[in-house]
């Protein structure tokens, strides 16, 4: 088991703490959303009729200040990244290298599908590759 630190010490909050236990509040904040998506969706009240989790229902209503938290995570874990190494050009080259590939593998074939059945223009599938069309 690894060792990590107290999140607060002498009174207050680490900010390190957040990085460290990223993976753990990634897990909350995505399943925070999916509880708010599903009862969003299926119109389905998730603890309805059991008056002990009423303060539970109020949260999961709250469920889009979950995608808040994934967006704050991912950009202090990014500042801490950068942080320990301050070579803007190799940060970009990493960052860039792990979006791309995903990208390329992932929405290409959809858009070139797109192309092929004249959905969208070379101009637009130019646009979207590019990413100045999102």
């Amino acid at each position: 088991m690894d060792k990590r630190e107290n999140p607060i010490q002498k009174g207050k909050l680490r900010l390190e703490a957040i990085s460290e236990y990223r993976s753990e509040i990634y897990g909350i904040s995505i399943f925070w959303i999916l509880l708010f998506h599903m009862r969003e969706h299926t119109k389905f009240e998730i603890f309805d009729g059991i008056p002990v989790l009423h303060y539970l229902q109020e949260v999961v209503k709250r469920g889009n200040m979950g995608v808040d938290v994934f967006l704050f995570i991912s950009g202090i874990c990014l500042y801490f990244s950068f942080v320990k190494n301050q070579d803007i050009l190799a940060f970009m080259k990493k960052r860039i290298s792990r979006i791309m590939y995903p990208l390329l593998f992932t929405s290409v074939p959809l858009w070139l599908a797109y192309l092929v059945f004249h959905k969208i223009t070379i101009w637009g599938l130019i646009n979207r590759i590019s990413l100045v069309q999102f």
